[in-house]
């Protein structure tokens, strides 16, 4: 998906949506936690566990807007396990 800004200006990087983009890493994250932690169920971390869970992984980049909905797509992603 391009951005008509980007159109406009001549930018055509490829924009991805930062909750799908957070929806994505959720689920990819907590597939590894499982995968090497060698379970067959969903893991359970509590809070702090799952803060830098997501710190560790959260892009950068992001606008702080971005950054918020990249997070609730992450959260989203991690409980439909």
């Amino acid at each position: 998906m391009y951005s008509i800004y980007a159109r406009l200006f001549g930018k055509t990087r490829h924009l991805e949506d930062p909750l799908e983009a957070g929806r994505r890493m959720g689920v990819m994250a907590h597939r590894k936690l499982m995968y090497d932690m060698n379970l067959d169920e969903p893991a359970i971390v509590d809070d702090r566990q799952l803060t830098r869970i997501i710190n560790h992984v959260v892009p950068k980049d992001l606008t702080r807007q971005d950054t918020r909905d990249w997070r609730a797509g992450f959260l989203e992603g991690w409980m439909s396990l």
